[in-house]
């Protein structure tokens, strides 16, 4: 694709992103964003922190809904990333049950990272290995006994 047609492109899509979000521009235009923006950086990234937390207490449930789409989609990336959404021991498919485990644990230097900070790190880090898919009862046991009962083929003793 040619520098011009990649230009044209991106004119196109701030015009629609203009009027979708008209107010929101509007209010900008008027506290003088636009005319700051390069004189004072500062100014600018404040207004649109005031911008954001106005629309943010504005839209509590479009808020929490595009949150949730968000994880989802962030959830169903990595497990596609790490080999589909089965746990790779005992074959759980139901997504809410599965989670990220460390192939052979945390290491000590290693930030403790869980759920939605996991899977950022991760995407950002370029799907790193040494990360599996399993079900919060596998991962668990494993990280309890050491291995899963599923890899022993016996269940065992409850911890006295």
């Amino acid at each position: 694709m040619q520098q011009a047609e990649k230009n044209e492109r991106l004119r196109a899509n701030q015009r629609r992103c203009r009027e979708r979000n008209r107010e929101r521009y509007l209010e900008l235009h008027r506290a003088g964003y636009y005319r700051r923006k390069v004189r004072d950086p500062e100014r600018v990234l404040e207004i649109g922190r005031r911008a954001g937390a106005k629309w943010r207490a504005a839209h509590p449930t479009e808020l929490a809904e595009r949150l949730r789409e968000y994880r989802r989609k962030l959830v169903d990336e990595t497990m596609a990333a790490y080999g589909g959404a089965i746990c790779r021991c005992c074959g759980e498919e139901t997504s809410e049950f599965l989670s990220i485990d460390h192939i052979n644990g945390r290491s000590k230097d290693e930030p403790r990272r869980t759920g939605v900070k996991l899977y950022c790190w991760l995407r950002q880090n370029g799907w790193p290995t040494g990360y599996q898919v399993l079900c919060h009862n596998c991962n668990q046991a494993k990280g309890t006994y050491g291995t899963c009962p599923h890899q022993l083929g016996e269940p065992l003793a409850a911890v006295q």
